[in-house]
């Protein structure tokens, strides 16, 4: 940005009226929430692309954390006994 601001940019494939109608929804709603979990929605455009402008997250996605968690649950070895009588 103009500033130094880094953004994320999410490019909408607006192909149909559902399409216009999810993206001006989620600007709505992305407009008004405000929590320090939730990214920032700094903008967005419609001309000549699709496009919504989020403050940039310096952590990563939130898919990354929640597979590599994922992974490491799932990396634990598991451990079968039997008991004999």
């Amino acid at each position: 940005m103009p500033d130094g601001q880094v953004v994320a940019v999410k490019q909408h494939k607006v192909v149909s009226a559902q399409g216009a109608s999810e993206f001006c929804a989620e600007v709505e709603v992305l407009s008004c929430a405000q929590h320090r979990n939730l990214v920032m929605l700094v903008g967005y455009c419609t001309e000549p692309e699709w496009l919504l402008v989020y403050e940039f997250a310096c952590n990563g996605s939130l898919d990354k954390h929640l597979y590599s968690k994922m992974n490491i649950i799932l990396q634990v070895p598991f451990f079968c006994f039997s008991s004999t009588i």
